[in-house]
């Protein structure tokens, strides 16, 4: 049964303050510093078609987008803001995690009038999970399934000594998944936000993720995105003058507005825009 509109946004708000009224308090968010470096493959492809890195550090996080569209998006949850930055246009943006939550909420309304399976099955998703463990050298490694149609996630994980960075990185995928909805071609972030929560319930981080779409079309095609991510529980040298560098660069860079820098689309259009793409290369930045 649908309920109203109203209902579901207050349900949905309630939702993200609770996350976020989580036990972090400002001694651990502060101290908790590891990094990430995620590759992105479609297919049997071996060269990943995209490259990031993201740094954890002092309450922020700092994801850089590395190749040709260089971009860097810094995290702040206390401020509830996110700030691009275009590296080659040297133009950055700031927009409201509220602004991310309001423009969601619409296209899951879009979606759910969506004829696409694609699109609507992404914004409301009914996957069924399963878990099974095995130690692999000495190491306790989680397998994990979301298994549903027509979009399917699988995981591998392991559990860190420093739990805590799993809440972190959930926060951070969660509301990552949101703002990557809000650019033209991607699919909405529900599938991806229940595969974050999967990990979590298990106390996992990703070391693996491959998610697949099948195109019921009448050959039933599919698309095959895989992600790999590497954990290091130190920043180096090197990350710091990044962290830095990034300082001088939201200090110095002209402000646009989010319209302008992403390229003005409203939810409608990104749900028309979705459905056509969703096995395009495209989706595949959702994946990180």
């Amino acid at each position: 049964m649908l309920v109203s509109g109203v209902t579901v946004r207050i349900g949905m708000l309630v939702a993200v303050a609770l996350l976020w009224a989580a036990p972090l308090t400002m001694k651990s968010i502060t101290a908790q510093e590891f990094r990430i470096d995620t590759e992105v493959f479609v297919g049997e492809e071996t060269e990943p078609i995209v490259e990031s890195l993201t740094l954890f550090a002092d309450g922020l996080v700092y994801d850089f987008l590395i190749g040709k569209q260089s971009e860097t998006t810094v995290f702040d949850p206390h401020r509830g803001e996110f700030t691009l930055l275009d590296i080659d246009r040297q133009v950055r943006a700031v927009v409201k995690t509220q602004d991310v939550l309001d423009y969601t909420f619409q296209l899951e309304q879009y979606a759910a009038q969506d004829p696409n399976p694609i699109f609507a099955a992404a914004a409301q998703p009914n996957f069924a999970v399963t878990h099974e463990t095995a130690d692999e050298k000495g190491m306790k490694v989680s397998y994990l399934r979301l298994a549903g149609k027509p979009i399917e996630y699988s995981a591998v994980g392991t559990v860190p000594e420093q739990i805590e960075s799993v809440r972190f990185y959930r926060n951070f995928a969660d509301w990552y998944a949101r703002l990557n909805s809000t650019r033209s071609g991607n699919l909405p972030p529900g599938s991806r936000m229940a595969l974050n929560k999967a990990l979590a319930d298990h106390d996992l981080l990703p070391s693996e993720i491959t998610r697949t779409i099948t195109d019921g079309g009448r050959f039933s095609k599919k698309l095959v995105v895989r992600s790999t991510h590497l954990y290091n529980w130190k920043l180096s040298g090197e990350d710091r003058r990044q962290i830095a560098k990034v300082g001088d660069q939201m200090r110095d860079f002209r402000v646009v507005s989010f319209d302008d820098y992403r390229g003005a689309i409203a939810p409608a259009e990104a749900s028309k825009s979705g459905a056509s793409n969703n096995a395009s290369r495209s989706t595949a930045p959702t994946m990180r």
